[in-house]
């Protein structure tokens, strides 16, 4: 209620747009299916009255989730509080996600000492160790997949929408390839990775290669190495 107008709390990008988000696709994904004949008769069924409100329900079932402990994979409600508390402290210092990674690039000039000082900065709040695991180490040679996936989203625009680009500051030729075992075996076959383990140094191999190819936007070929990986191109 305290964001609806005349709002009194504005959210901001880490809470309306994600929740924004959940609504817009639940609404596109559940109540699209629903038969407005049946809605429009005075007889709705219980099932249908659910559908149409789930995308009002979801986003607090998911505020809810962490505290009914919820497992997915590894990773379980109290990590995902360990999560949102280390978020917190970093959007105080940088205001957002955004403006943490802005500044230190800008100090830097380069995003393997960013993703190095991200997760320590990341975890400087308090914390139950196991979830730490869920946070790829540079350091440990890690190939940060999910984290390098993240800024490609946030750094490049493909003006499509999948890259969104609204780090301006912090230019795509920095970025580093989101390596896992289909780009890997796709970069292996095109002779653009001999490195057997796909870690970090097999990360910065597939990078530099591709660098040869656009060196002022190497990763824009990840989808392509991606899909004909997963889709069988090898086999």
């Amino acid at each position: 209620p305290l964001n609806w107008s005349p709002a009194k709390l504005f959210m901001g990008d880490s809470g309306a747009l994600v929740i924004g988000l959940l609504m817009a696709t639940s609404a596109v994904a559940i109540t699209g299916q629903l038969n407005p004949a049946v809605l429009t008769n005075a007889q709705i069924g219980r099932s249908q009255l659910l559908g149409a409100f789930i995308p009002i329900l979801l986003p607090v079932v998911v505020v809810l989730l962490p505290l009914l402990d919820f497992v997915h994979r590894t990773f379980n409600g109290g990590d995902c509080i360990d999560f949102i508390g280390a978020l917190r402290g970093i959007c105080l210092r940088d205001g957002s996600l955004g403006g943490y990674f802005e500044r230190e690039y800008a100090e830097t000039g380069d995003l393997r000492t960013v993703l190095s000082r991200f997760r320590t900065a990341f975890w400087s709040a308090d914390h139950r160790p196991r979830a730490e695991k869920h946070l790829s180490s540079i350091d440990r040679g890690a190939s940060c997949k999910r984290l390098c996936m993240y800024l490609k989203w946030m750094v490049r625009d493909d003006g499509r929408g999948v890259d969104f680009g609204l780090w301006k500051s912090i230019p795509p030729a920095a970025l580093y390839l989101p390596l896992d075992v289909h780009t890997g075996h796709m970069g292996r076959a095109l002779g653009l990775l001999a490195r057997k383990q796909n870690d970090w140094k097999a990360v910065e191999e597939i990078t530099a290669s591709l660098r040869t190819l656009d060196a002022s936007d190497p990763v824009k070929y990840d989808f392509a190495l991606f899909g004909a990986g997963i889709d069988g191109f090898l086999k």
